[in-house]
């Protein structure tokens, strides 16, 4: 009888216990013609060698930094973490992925004009943890350079997609694609992360107690 209900309690560990679901989501797709290429630096040129990913919006309630205004993650930009702005965070969560990079494969885009395809993204694969769940809206995020840091440049594009569902090989993304891309800037800049300025109402009680403090050691 122990020896069955070992049996019984294994599989269900092994069920329960098993790892999250994952997709992978195909951002450019050659054969249906559609590159996700023109992702640029600081400058406006399309590069190789970037660090990209992607942000979900893992509570529903839209991108909490605008696309424009997340802090600097001081874990860098090849580990994944739940982004924060103004200091505080939120659930927007970043999924890492590898380097923009030059795709031949570009060449198949009908009227497609960047040179080797520089600044070109591909597939990401994403693991169905820390709240990311089918059906949550995502964006596209790249950094000016292999790593982020305080005043560093990244890029951020909402191209209209949702996560879908989990156990996927492969998801095609590329729908936004279509025809020939613009160069992307990454003209967002890193902030610090301070603490938020008080309000001024605030500031003002913060003074009156300051000055009652003051006339109590008058006394």
């Amino acid at each position: 009888m122990k020896l069955t209900n070992s049996f019984v309690i294994a599989a269900f560990c092994l069920i329960g216990g098993s790892a999250f679901g994952a997709s992978t989501l195909q951002i450019s797709n050659a054969f249906a013609g559609k590159i996700a290429a023109g992702f640029a630096n600081t400058a406006g040129t399309p590069t190789n060698g970037m660090q990209w990913g992607i942000i979900v919006d893992t509570g529903g309630d839209g991108f909490d930094g605008g696309g424009t205004a997340y802090n600097f993650m001081a874990a860098g930009s090849t580990t994944n973490a739940f982004m924060n702005v103004g200091g505080a965070g939120t659930d927007d969560y970043f999924v890492s992925s590898g380097a923009v990079t030059s795709d031949s494969s570009a060449a198949f885009e009908s009227g497609f004009t960047v040179a080797g395809g520089n600044g070109t993204i591909g597939n990401i694969a994403v693991t169905y943890s820390n709240g990311i769940a089918a059906g949550q809206a995502f964006a596209l995020v790249w950094f000016n350079s292999n790593s982020a840091a305080i005043g560093d440049r990244y890029g951020f594009l909402n191209i209209g997609q949702v996560m879908p569902a989990d156990n996927l090989p492969a998801v095609d993304m590329s729908a936004p694609f279509a025809g020939v891309d613009p160069a992307r800037a990454a003209s967002n800049t890193f902030t610090s992360g301070a603490a938020p300025i008080p309000e001024p109402s605030r500031m003002m009680l913060l003074g009156f107690g300051l000055a009652g403090l003051f006339f109590r050691r008058r006394r």
